[in-house]
């Protein structure tokens, strides 16, 4: 008889991911009978370190098992609304519907708006950054591109 046994490797989480939940408008989703319940985005503050899916060694110490289980939502309720790298800290859009996320991964992608009240949703990436960069460049505050103000 052959037994397995593997420990996750470890991860750094606080005792409870930081979360918002935001219901959508019903005008703005497609109508298809998908679910009686409320559309909502969740917006999870990522902690570096734990990945977003189960996946190779990370089954319990994944990001939406860990949310799910403190929301007391059934698994494989969260939908990821895009990618965020297991050493990246950040904000993770999650849809609890796949009509909100078609809707919220459809306006991420586009580069053009139909509604001029709704312009394209950007994502914008900031580093934090000690010191000098090679040639010399200080920076002294965050640079962001104008189009993301």
């Amino acid at each position: 008889e052959r037994i397995v046994h593997w420990h996750e490797p470890p991860i750094s989480v606080p005792s409870k991911i930081s979360l918002t939940k935001h219901p959508l408008p019903e005008s703005i989703l497609p109508t298809n009978g998908e679910s009686a319940a409320s559309p909502l985005v969740y917006c999870i503050d990522k902690p570096s370190t734990v990945p977003i899916y189960p996946a190779g060694p990370y089954y319990a110490n994944s990001l939406l098992l860990m949310v799910e289980a403190q929301e007391g939502l059934p698994p494989k309720t969260l939908i990821p609304l895009h990618r965020i790298d297991r050493a990246t800290s950040g904000v993770l859009l999650c849809a609890n519907m796949s009509s909100v996320a078609r809707v919220i991964q459809g306006r991420m992608t586009s580069s053009i708006s139909e509604d001029e009240k709704n312009p394209p949703t950007k994502k914008l990436y900031l580093a934090r950054v000690r010191g000098r960069f090679p040639g010399g460049m200080p920076l002294e505050s965050p640079t962001i591109p104008k189009e993301c103000e």
